[in-house]
């Protein structure tokens, strides 16, 4: 499991966060789709990855979700200020 900096990223959580090296807003529904992975893994998956994981756990703080403004019953969810830097940390890494 890779040590970025603080953060111990396990390779399954590293397939959510290369999804968002293109879009900078994904959808829960795209992002289960994008990793195969069924819509309520990946938001458990995705609470880990952001502030509060299940039980009142500390997530990693790398993606924050809310619901999307334009369609009330979908979800968004966005990499924060740290998981940008884990992404790009993760990149340069993976590229040489």
């Amino acid at each position: 499991m890779p040590d970025i900096g603080s953060v111990s990223v396990g390779l399954a959580f590293i397939r959510y966060l290369a999804k968002f090296v293109d879009p900078s807003l994904l959808t829960m529904k795209d992002l289960a789709n994008a990793t195969d992975v069924a819509l309520s893994s990946a938001s458990r998956d995705l609470d880990a990855l952001g502030e509060v994981h299940r039980k009142a756990k500390p997530g990693l703080g790398l993606v924050a979700k809310d619901w999307d403004p334009r369609e009330p019953r979908r979800i968004i969810a966005w990499l924060t200020p740290k998981g940008q830097e884990v992404l790009s940390a993760l990149l340069k890494v993976f590229s040489g």
